[in-house]
């Protein structure tokens, strides 16, 4: 081995297998853990950078964990001349090789307990260079330990999730379970194959309301992340503030999209919408953009389950159930075009539309009248709940509410 390549080898994993001594003893002591958990540690990050001085060749960093935008927690160490040594072909012919087998040889041996390692494990390297960063990454995978964690899913889908009440899996569990769903390594990633496992444990949970928001908010936060740290930084770059925006990456315009990906994330976009419905419409406006059929299908008509648009008599109407929306046009401010539209939402409702539903309201009459609450406001839903009534009745200035002893709101 190059003499520069092994003084840089020897000083990172120095400091990485003191780091790992202490981590494993932690890990050790851990009293919580889930069997779906096949290991803690699954990244290693080493950069050199020569913006910070050190001893005049800049500092080598390591991250143990992959690391957050807005938090810096690397551990350093100042590079020697033999920095100044590594080319690019020395990275992927010698370096990178090296700290692999060294890494192979720790998980074979079990060195730092059967919990450290997950089944998978991503190597990063980042070198700076003039013409800019140059990243190098390697993977490693156990398979030995892929096929326990395959084994255990199994088992755990048969006992936990398929069987009958009082059964039910752990909240921890629960956790790694839905990131395992996203996990290509261990389901195709097809509706299909996810959402009768999604669908039984939402089943389960429906007696209980803690734990169906829990499992929603789980499964929720795991599409999140495949569909931004999987799939959507493939062809667009976060901007604006906090990076919540994205723009189409240059160049990316005339890349064709797998048509079963750009369907799973259309898909995905509908999980996202159950508690985070702005995030679902720009997720699909994203897959629009992609040329998913489908997802403009949804934008402009719904899933389909519910007619989309009616015509009655004193009202036109139009319901989405995927952009969760109701718009309602009246032809005159009447008690009938009231009476109309009432009966089209509750048959709506009855029919398992969403309850979390925007009302669009639109009426020849310029008086707007709203529920009189205080801090309550003033959107076209409590504008329609506060109708005009009929000329013989009460006038509109009459409508009047109250709070009911839980707190929810009754006409009077």
């Amino acid at each position: 081995m190059n003499a520069s390549v092994q003084l840089f080898l020897d000083e990172v994993w120095s400091l990485i297998s003191g780091i790992y001594e202490k981590e494993s003893k932690r890990i050790r002591e851990i009293k919580e853990v889930s069997r779906l958990q096949a290991g803690i540690k699954d990244y290693l990050g080493v950069a050199w950078s020569t913006r910070k001085a050190g001893d005049g060749y800049g500092v080598i960093s390591i991250d143990l964990d992959r690391p957050f935008d807005w938090t810096d927690s690397s551990y350093r160490l100042n590079a020697g001349p033999y920095i100044c040594d590594i080319t690019d072909d020395l990275i992927t012919g010698e370096w990178l090789p090296a700290l692999r087998t060294r890494l192979a040889e720790e998980m074979r041996a079990g060195t730092y307990g059967p919990r450290f390692f997950d089944y998978r494990f991503e190597i990063v390297l980042e070198m700076e260079r003039e013409e800019g960063l140059r990243t190098f990454t390697e993977v490693l995978i156990d398979e030995d330990k892929l096929a326990g964690q395959r084994r255990e899913l199994d088992a755990f889908i048969q006992s936990k999730v398929l069987r009958d009440l009082p059964v039910r899996p752990k909240e921890l569990d629960e956790f790694f379970f839905a990131r395992h769903l996203l996990n290509s390594d261990l389901f195709e990633q097809r509706e299909a194959q996810l959402e009768p496992l999604i669908g039984r444990l939402e089943e389960k949970h429906r007696s209980n309301p803690d734990r169906l928001l829990g499992w929603v908010s789980q499964y929720t936060s795991a599409f999140r992340e495949w569909a931004e740290e999987r799939f959507l930084v493939r062809y667009f770059e976060r901007t604006g503030s906090f990076g919540q925006d994205w723009k189409r990456k240059d160049g990316a315009d005339g890349v064709v999209v797998n048509a079963d990906e750009l369907d799973f994330f259309v898909y995905a976009a509908l999980k996202v919408g159950r508690r985070e419905p702005e995030l679902r419409a720009r997720y699909l406006e994203l897959a629009v953009q992609m040329g998913s059929e489908k997802a403009a299908g949804y934008i402009k008509n719904g899933s389909g389950r519910f007619l989309h648009r009616f015509e009655g008599t004193a009202i036109q109407a139009a319901a989405n159930d995927v952009t969760e929306t109701i718009d309602i046009r009246l032809h005159a401010e009447e008690e009938a075009a009231y009476g109309e539209a009432l009966t089209y939402i509750t048959g709506l409702l009855s029919e398992g539309f969403p309850k979390e539903y925007k009302l669009n309201l639109k009426s020849p009459s310029k008086d707007k009248h709203y529920l009189p609450l205080n801090k309550l406001a003033k959107s076209q839903l409590h504008r329609f709940f506060c109708r005009r009534a009929p000329v013989s009745g009460p006038s509109s200035a009459d409508c009047r509410v109250r709070r009911d002893s839980h707190g929810g709101i009754c006409l009077v």
